[in-house]
C-alpha cells in the first residue's frame, strides 16, 4: 500500500502571524496522512507553531524579478492562457482590459510559472517511489495557478479552497481576479467555505461541471466557559485585521451613537495601520463619556479564545463589507456569545435572529447601535436563550471535529 503525502500550500502559516485558523485543521490532516508537507509562500522566519511529528514545513518565497519582469510579461502575451483570459475578460465578465487588469493577469501568469518551478524543486526532496501525492492549496490565488501545473508533473490530484479575497470580483479594487476559470478547469475540486460562495462562482464563471465544486466549512473547538452564567457586563467585542473591508470606522461611529450608555468595546486584531487606528479610536470616542475602548493588537489564537471566554462579553460584532464565512464568528458562538453582523458573503449561513442579529449589507451607524443596544439592554434570561442558540449553532454546524472530520473523509476518497 502506498504511503500518502499531503502537500499543503499556504500564504504564511506556520512561519508568520495570520492564517491561525489552519491550526484547527492540521491535527485532522496529520492523523489521516502518513506525512504532511506544508509549503508556505513566505520567507525570513522560523516555524512559529507547534506541529505534529509527521508534519514538515518549508518556505517558498519568489524573489523580485526587477526590470526582467517586463521580458516575462512580453513572453506571456503570446501564450494561450493570456488569449483565453483576455476573451473571458471582454465577453464573459464584460469588463475593459485596462492596463491595471492586464498587469494583474500578467502577474498571475508569470508567478504561476515561477511557483510551479519552485514547488517542483521543493517537492523533489520528498519524492519516494512508494508514495501517493495529494495537493491541497488553501487559497485560490497565484500559488494555486502554479500548483495546478505541479499536479500534471507529479501525477497527483489537487483540491483548492476558495474563501473571500480570492473569490469575489466586486470586492477587488480592479473588479477582477485573473484565471478563475483556468484554475477551475485544471483543478480536480474547488472547495468553498460557504454555500453562497459556491453559488457566486457558478454564476460568475458559467460553470457546467458542478461535480467538481464542493462545500466544506471551516470549524473551531468548543470554548464554552465552565460557568455559563459568567459575570456579564455591557461589553462588546470585535475581532479582525484592521483594513478597510472590516469597516471599523463605521463601528466607531456606531459606538459614538451610544455615548449615553456605559459601554466597553474590545477589539482584537492588528494590522499595518494599527497606530493610525488607535489614534482614530481615541479621537472619535474621546467625547463619548460612557464608551471606552481596549485595543489588544494581534494575539495568539489561544489568547483570543481565553479573552472571549473570560471577557464577560454580551455581544460580538462584525460590520464587514465583504466576508466568506468568518472564523471569528464561529469562535464567538463556540463561546456562547450572540453575534451582530452584516448580511454579506456567507454570514447569513451562521447568524440569524435566534442567535444574534443580521444587519443590512450597508448599515448606518444608527442601525448598528440599535442592534448592539438590543443585546446590552437585554434581561439575563433572554440573553441566555440567545447564548444557548449561538452555542448550538456552533455545535451543530461549525465544530472542528465534525467539519474537519467530514473534510478529511472527503480527501480520503480522492485517489491518484
Amino acid at each position: 500500500m502506498k504511503k500518502r503525502l499531503l502537500i499543503l500550500f499556504t500564504n504564511r502559516f506556520p512561519f508568520h502571524q495570520g492564517e491561525e485558523f489552519i491550526e484547527n485543521e492540521i491535527p485532522y490532516l496529520s492523523a489521516n496522512f502518513h506525512h504532511v508537507l506544508i509549503i508556505s509562500n513566505s520567507a525570513g522566519a522560523t516555524v512559529q507553531k507547534t506541529l505534529p511529528d509527521n508534519v514538515i514545513a518549508e518556505q517558498c518565497s519568489l524573489q523580485s524579478l526587477g526590470r526582467m519582469k517586463y521580458l516575462h510579461y512580453l513572453f506571456m502575451v503570446f501564450s494561450v492562457s493570456f488569449f483565453r483570459e483576455l476573451m473571458r475578460m471582454i465577453f464573459r465578465y464584460k469588463i475593459t482590459p485596462t492596463r491595471r487588469r492586464l498587469g494583474l493577469l500578467m502577474e498571475y501568469l508569470v508567478d504561476g510559472r515561477r511557483y510551479k518551478r519552485a514547488y517542483l524543486h521543493l517537492i523533489s526532496r520528498y519524492k519516494k517511489k512508494d508514495q501517493q501525492y495529494l495537493l491541497y492549496n488553501y487559497w485560490m490565488n497565484q500559488s494555486s495557478f502554479g500548483a495546478v501545473k505541479v499536479k500534471q508533473k507529479i501525477n497527483s490530484k489537487i483540491i483548492i479552497r476558495a474563501h473571500r479575497y480570492d473569490l469575489y470580483f466586486e470586492h477587488q479594487s480592479a473588479n477582477y481576479i485573473p484565471c478563475r476559470k483556468e484554475i477551475f478547469i485544471k483543478a480536480d475540486y474547488i472547495c468553498f467555505i460557504a454555500e453562497e460562495g459556491l453559488r457566486y462562482f457558478i454564476k460568475k464563471h458559467e460553470i457546467q461541471e458542478k461535480e467538481k465544486l464542493v462545500v466544506y466549512p471551516l470549524g473551531v473547538r468548543t470554548n464554552l466557559p465552565d460557568d455559563r452564567r459568567r459575570a456579564l457586563k455591557a461589553n462588546i467585542v470585535s475581532c479582525s485585521y484592521i483594513n478597510p473591508v472590516k469597516r471599523l470606522s463605521l463601528l466607531i461611529d456606531a459606538l459614538h451613537q451610544m455615548k449615553n450608555k456605559e459601554v466597553r468595546w474590545t477589539h482584537i486584531g492588528g494590522g499595518d495601520h494599527f497606530d493610525r487606528f488607535k489614534e482614530e479610536v481615541f479621537h472619535q470616542l474621546s467625547g463619548s463619556d460612557g464608551v471606552s475602548a481596549r485595543l489588544t493588537g494581534n494575539l495568539p489564537n489561544q489568547d483570543v479564545r481565553r479573552l472571549l471566554r473570560e471577557g464577560g462579553f454580551k455581544v460580538f460584532v462584525n460590520v464587514s463589507s465583504s466576508e466568506g464565512l468568518p472564523v471569528s464568528i464561529m469562535e464567538a458562538m463556540a463561546t456562547g456569545i450572540p453575534v451582530v453582523a452584516t448580511r454579506v458573503g456567507g454570514v447569513s449561513e451562521i447568524v440569524n435572529n435566534s442567535n444574534g442579529r443580521l444587519l443590512s449589507p450597508d448599515p448606518s451607524p444608527e442601525e448598528i447601535a440599535d442592534a448592539l443596544a438590543y443585546f446590552l439592554d437585554m434581561k439575563e434570561e433572554m440573553w441566555e436563550k440567545f447564548s444557548f442558540n449561538a452555542y448550538e449553532t456552533w455545535r451543530n454546524h461549525f465544530s472542528d471535529e465534525q467539519n474537519y472530520g467530514e473534510f478529511v473523509a472527503f480527501l480520503n476518497t480522492i485517489e491518484e
